[in-house]
């Protein structure tokens, strides 16, 4: 699909927002939150271990970090959710 033409950002917007006309955006997987189902740790730990991502993403040159948790999530295949042919 993608994202709709009215929504995009331009040149300009782009310079604005991250002063140069290239930039790096470096990953921070946070670990699992409270109530996922792969949680273990504390809120501190996860708090902590998010900044210090954060910090190295920075020291590496990055623009920009985006922040993303995945891990507390159950995936299930397609196959599983086929309906039956009887």
């Amino acid at each position: 699909m993608g994202i709709p033409v009215s929504q995009m950002m331009t040149i300009t917007d782009f310079q604005d927002s991250f002063g140069t006309n290239i930039a790096v955006i470096g990953a921070v997987h946070v670990l699992p939150i409270p109530g996922s189902l792969r949680w273990s740790k504390g809120v501190d730990d996860v708090l902590d271990r998010a900044v210090s991502d954060a910090q190295a993403v920075q020291r590496g040159g990055a623009n920009r970090p985006t922040v993303e948790t995945r891990a507390g999530f159950k995936r299930f295949s397609q196959s599983r959710y086929r309906r039956s042919s009887a």
